[in-house]
């Protein structure tokens, strides 16, 4: 990873023994503060799980997993586009995720995408290309929102079920591990309503961190999830 040395946490950051969003509102708004404690421990623990090896992150903008998984692996490659809206001075690659990665075939133990492929368009192709590039017993960790808003727009083209998640996995040849749900009803709920109180000046400072909410992160619900964690090995 290119400047590995002047990494500093931005959107996670670790809290004791977990990982868990950023309280710097310079890193991250109030209103992510809760889906950003949630999906921090749903990669943590996929990270922990699976990473190994020489990794590639996809879409890494400015690389705010590199704290978890850093330790876990031996080589970490980085790779984003050019008119990413994040800072990407950790890219090794500059390169367009719709299109084939000009990196070698069975090169990478892990490749993580996380709350990348929504904006791409064409994000089957991801699927592909990472099934090409994995070695043999290699796993790809994807995390994707769904119900979830419209966020670094124009650039913001889909929303993956379950379903379609898994068919763009098996397309790829790959063998779906694990295909689950993060977040509740109750959870989008409360998205939904920081977002909106986070552009409100007399009530933003009020937005709470919803200490409850953020403690029942593991009731996800497969009808109205707030995204989805998949893991596939080749």
């Amino acid at each position: 990873m290119r400047n590995a040395e002047s990494w500093v946490p931005t959107k996670f950051v670790r809290h004791g023994s977990q990982w868990r969003a950023s309280r710097d509102t310079a890193k991250l708004a109030r209103g992510s503060r809760l889906v950003g404690d949630i999906v921090a421990v749903v990669y943590a623990q996929a990270l922990g799980t699976y990473a190994r090896g020489d990794l590639l992150d996809l879409g890494c903008g400015e690389a705010p997993l590199y704290g978890i998984y850093r330790t876990l692996v031996t080589n970490i490659t980085c790779v984003d586009w050019a008119g990413s809206l994040h800072a990407i001075r950790h890219a090794d690659l500059l390169a367009d995720l719709n299109e084939t990665c000009p990196l070698p075939d069975e090169t990478f133990d892990t490749i993580l995408c996380t709350d990348v492929i929504e904006h791409l368009k064409h994000p089957e192709r991801l699927f592909m290309d990472a099934a090409r590039m994995l070695k043999s017993g290699g796993h790809l960790i994807v995390g994707t929102p769904y119900l979830y808003p419209l966020h670094e727009l124009p650039h913001d083209y889909f929303r993956c079920s379950a379903s379609a998640l898994e068919m763009m996995a098996r397309d790829a040849r790959l063998n779906v591990v694990e295909l689950a749900p993060y977040g509740s009803y109750a959870h989008v709920l409360v998205v939904m309503l920081a977002k909106k109180l986070q552009r409100v000046p007399l009530v933003r400072s009020l937005v709470p961190g919803f200490g409850l909410m953020q403690r029942s992160h593991v009731r996800a619900t497969t009808a109205f999830p707030l995204g989805y964690l998949l893991v596939a090995s080749k």
